[in-house]
């Protein structure tokens, strides 16, 4: 009888300590939108390869017509400026971080948006 009190209190405790670790994981798990600029399939393809390969993101998806990305990636592991960052060094403008003259201009001439687009 002791046994099967002790069993059933560690399993309480067992799942009481993975149920509150899931929540606090959630807790770090974000998803946000925010302007990219670009203009085709090619884009597409490299924003979104750009953002998914960064350690820390779940998941990016590129609205080409909104030119918004919308991103879900976990905050202890990187922050929203840092993808930003990385977008821009493939030769994206965002909202808040512009690519350099040199990544805009390496981008093929399909891809050369606008860099006087205002929302």
């Amino acid at each position: 009888m002791k046994y099967q009190k002790s069993s059933f209190l560690i399993s309480i405790l067992l799942l009481f300590f993975f149920s509150s670790y899931g929540n606090l994981s959630q807790k770090s798990k974000i998803t946000a939108s925010f302007t990219v600029l670009g203009n085709c399939g090619m884009c597409e393809k490299v924003i979104e390869t750009t953002a998914n390969k960064l350690k820390g993101v779940k998941n990016a998806i590129w609205d080409k017509e909104q030119k918004i990305l919308t991103i879900t990636y976990n905050s202890k592991k990187i922050s929203l400026i840092d993808i930003k960052k990385s977008i821009a060094n493939s030769g994206y403008d965002t909202d808040e971080i512009k690519a350099t003259k040199e990544a805009y201009d390496a981008l093929h001439y399909c891809c050369k948006y606008d860099r006087e687009y205002k929302k």
